[in-house]
């Protein structure tokens, strides 16, 4: 089972809305924050950023972004078997 705020990082990527992200994961926007940056603490380094209005990934988000997408579909194999 993938961690929640994984699962988090993944929606918000492809939403790039934090409201969208925590309507779609039936949670609250502070909630996706706060998963955002435990993740960010964690790591040490920004997953996103706002140029102007827009919400964009890091350079390091890009990178954890791959990760996360084989975390995500390792694990989904791992409940197949």
């Amino acid at each position: 089972m993938l961690d929640p705020r994984w699962n988090t990082f993944l929606v918000l990527c492809e939403t790039m809305n934090y409201t969208r992200a925590a309507e779609r994961l039936c949670l609250t926007q502070p909630a996706v924050t706060h998963h955002i940056h435990y993740l960010e603490d964690h790591y040490g380094c920004r997953l996103f950023i706002y140029e102007g209005k827009i919400l964009r990934l890091t350079e390091a988000g890009l990178k954890l972004l791959e990760y996360t997408r084989s975390l995500a579909y390792n694990s989904r194999k791992a409940e197949e078997a």
